[in-house]
């Protein structure tokens, strides 16, 4: 027997949760089943406007068979369309297009955005690596690759191997972040531990 309570809809936030852990797969689907829907709804929605639906068409009665999407479906297409957006527009991409060797002026352009933008979006990701790894010691960007990460990020064009390095022993802060020297080819990696002390 119900209790009277509906089921609240799904928000970014719930749907975030329910497809971590590497289930993006199980996101796409359910997102192209939701517009699946949708599409069938409006399709029908607009042969029977246009007075061209036909009854005894297969076509015709599959789409008109198709359960409209109701609001809380509506949301939950939204909710889960953004985790999808998210997930394809992960900041993590900034940090791998860039040390492949894009310009911040091509990376903007692939985005829709300014170069300026670009650098401000990987600096803020990379702070927020730097953060994590602050916090755990082993997850996310170490005290050189952060370094690495903000002399990239202040770059007008594409680093060569060892310039960051050099960029990053010139920020002011660079002694309170790293105070170890910072060797060019050794910590190329962004994603390793700190190797200094070992």
């Amino acid at each position: 027997m119900s209790d009277g309570t509906e089921a609240q809809p799904l928000t970014y936030d719930a749907a975030a949760r329910l497809y971590e852990g590497g289930r993006i797969t199980a996101a796409e689907k359910r997102y192209y089943a939701l517009t699946g829907r949708a599409l069938s709804e409006h399709s029908a929605w607009m042969l029977r406007h246009r007075g061209e639906f036909d009854p005894d068409n297969p076509g015709h009665q599959l789409l008109a068979e198709a359960e409209p999407l109701s609001v809380a479906d509506r949301l939950e297409l939204m909710a889960t369309g953004e985790v999808l957006a998210r997930y394809y527009r992960h900041p993590s991409m900034l940090d791998r297009t860039v040390n492949a060797g894009a310009s911040w002026e091509q990376i903007g352009a692939a985005r829709s955005t300014s170069a300026d933008q670009a650098r401000q979006d990987y600096r803020e990701w990379a702070e927020g690596q730097h953060r994590l790894w602050q916090a755990t010691g082993q997850w996310g960007l170490d005290d050189i690759a952060y370094t690495e990460a903000r002399a990239r990020a202040d770059q007008i064009g594409p680093l060569q191997p060892g310039e960051a390095a050099a960029y990053a022993a010139t920020l002011d802060e660079v002694t309170q972040i790293c105070p170890v020297p910072l060797p060019d080819e050794e910590h190329a990696d962004t994603g390793r531990k700190a190797e200094a002390g070992q």
